[in-house]
């Protein structure tokens, strides 16, 4: 089976992430999309996360019905700093040795992957997918990432969302309607425990 790891805060998760993520998984025909939320995420520790229970349901929510797509809280539960390196590792171990194991990147990480933890290790523990964020072109990310342009190969062919967590975030806290923008279940959860206010 071919199985796709998709990190990220999901602080919280939007819609945009479930498009890239069925995009991902028609195009290269994968059998598994694992949503894994982060505990600290190495590049946003300064940033305005809620607590991973919280963003834990609202990924929960909003993937059910789509038995392609499963949850893991593999970061949460080692808790630290979530590094990629360590998830993959770890997944390696679970999964069976047939398995394919890819690893779903935005343009945007893509451009700050040389300054990952063990970034050479990654790209040998995955295939690497990535999808274009508003921006941060792909041709013009991958002609300035040097020896490591040949392990990002992989594209998602489609619309960049011009969506983003911390504009939600914004959104909710200037009190401006996020229907459409996050799955209705997670903007209900949202609305239910006053999040982001």
């Amino acid at each position: 089976m071919k199985i796709c790891l998709f990190g990220g805060t999901f602080n919280p998760i939007h819609n945009g992430h479930l498009y890239i993520a069925q995009m991902a998984l028609e195009q290269y025909r994968l059998g598994k999309v694992i949503f894994i939320p982060a505990y600290i995420p190495p590049h946003k520790r300064n940033k305005n996360i809620i607590d991973p229970k919280d963003r834990m349901h609202m990924i929960r929510c909003s993937i059910k019905g789509n038995n392609a797509f499963t949850l893991s809280d593999i970061e949460i539960v080692r808790g630290g700093t979530s590094y990629s390196v360590d998830t993959l590792r770890s997944m390696k171990k679970i999964i069976s040795e047939n398995d394919e194991l890819f690893f779903l990147m935005g343009t945007d990480s893509m451009a700050d992957f040389h300054s990952w933890h063990q970034s050479q290790e990654i790209v040998k523990l995955c295939k690497i997918i990535s999808y274009e964020r508003p921006g941060c072109l792909y041709n013009e990310t991958l002609a300035g990432m040097g020896t490591l342009k040949k392990y990002f190969s992989r594209s998602i062919k489609g619309f960049p969302i011009a969506v983003s967590s911390s504009d939600i975030r914004k959104r909710i806290k200037n009190n401006i309607n996020i229907k459409y923008i996050v799955p209705e279940k997670a903007e209900k959860y949202i609305k239910q425990k006053g999040l982001y206010l």
